[in-house]
């Protein structure tokens, strides 16, 4: 993810709290992690800041924060601040107070949650975003493009995570988990290397190749499809 440390949503290694038994939530696995979900929030943008600006997709890196921005607002819609060149910021306390954050919670489609192994229902909504943010493109709304990606990655995301499990059935595992001390390894919550690399291929294979593609298709010429690409990437005037 570069040698920015900036750009790390959550620092990466470079956050000692990172480091420790559960610092890939802050310490507070409670409260920083995704409503009904695995990666924490803030990991969320990590991966999504990742694959945005991996070569193979080439965003900018102020319109990679918005991507991030947008995958965060899935899980505490209206509590993910961003200011300048920094990097998205949680809110948690906030939006536990919120009917937004608990809306979410139960939304199966958003979170690859409540279906089949092969999730079909969240891999339809990861297909609906490209197609919307596609037609925002199309219509000269940049941010309404990115923001829509964001979403999309989002749900792509959690598909290695969640792989369709009901959100009761991850919420005992995770309770059993805690109280068997991890022995047996029952909580879907835990990030892994191998989870966080399926993470980001999944937003460059399912969320912006498709996007690249599906522009090109629908654009009058491929002047205007490269030029519609690269507003959206941030090479270009928004």
């Amino acid at each position: 993810m570069g040698s920015d440390v900036r750009a790390l949503v959550n620092r990466g290694v470079y956050g000692t709290k990172n480091l420790a038994l559960y610092g890939y939530t802050g310490n507070n696995p409670i409260i920083f992690r995704d409503p009904d979900g695995l990666a924490p929030t803030k990991v969320h943008g990590e991966m999504a800041f990742a694959s945005a600006t991996d070569i193979r997709v080439g965003f900018s890196e102020a319109a990679a924060r918005e991507v991030a921005f947008a995958n965060m607002s899935v899980d505490m819609p209206g509590q993910i601040t961003m200011k300048g060149d920094e990097p998205p910021q949680t809110h948690p306390i906030r939006a536990i107070f919120t009917a937004g954050f608990w809306k979410s919670l139960f939304d199966d489609p958003a979170h690859a949650t409540g279906d089949i192994h092969s999730m079909p229902v969240s891999s339809a909504r990861v297909d609906d975003l490209v197609n919307k943010a596609v037609d925002a493109a199309m219509n000269g709304d940049i941010k309404g493009a990115r923001s829509l990606l964001g979403q999309a990655t989002h749900t792509a995301e959690d598909q290695p995570f969640h792989r369709g499990i009901g959100v009761i059935q991850h919420l005992i595992l995770t309770i059993l988990d805690k109280l068997t001390f991890g022995l047996f390894d029952l909580d879907p919550d835990k990030v892994t290397e191998e989870k966080r690399k399926a993470a980001v291929a999944g937003d460059i294979s399912k969320v912006f190749t498709p996007f690249s593609e599906r522009l090109r298709e629908r654009a009058p010429s491929p002047e205007d499809a490269d030029r519609l690409e690269k507003a959206v990437k941030g090479k270009g005037q928004d």
